[in-house]
């Protein structure tokens, strides 16, 4: 019986169903999304995200395909926590 998409293995912990893993720092099943994407979120580049993985603020799992991704519950954790910025004083828009 095929199982596309499903993948148990309980002794090492590696759970992967189709659209989420187990995060071992979360302790439980979450979303990935790739570097690209966090970026955008953050609005930012991918050297950032990298940054922030190897910081330990995100987590970095691999996909089944093996490519390194950022946990969501990492990424949207990290964002709340984040600090609001004031934007600079700007001068009116001209209305010509």
């Amino acid at each position: 019986m095929p199982t596309s998409g499903l993948k148990l293995n309980i002794d090492n912990m590696s759970i992967r169903l189709r659209d989420r893993t187990f995060c071992p720092v979360c302790d439980k099943l979450v979303r990935l999304v790739t570097y690209a994407d966090a970026a955008a979120f953050f609005k930012t580049n991918e050297k950032d995200i990298e940054k922030l993985g190897q910081e330990g603020e995100l987590h970095r799992l691999h996909n089944r395909r093996a490519k390194l991704m950022i946990c969501t519950d990492s990424l949207f954790s990290s964002f709340d926590k984040r600090q609001t910025r004031m934007l600079p004083n700007l001068p009116p828009a001209d209305k010509g």
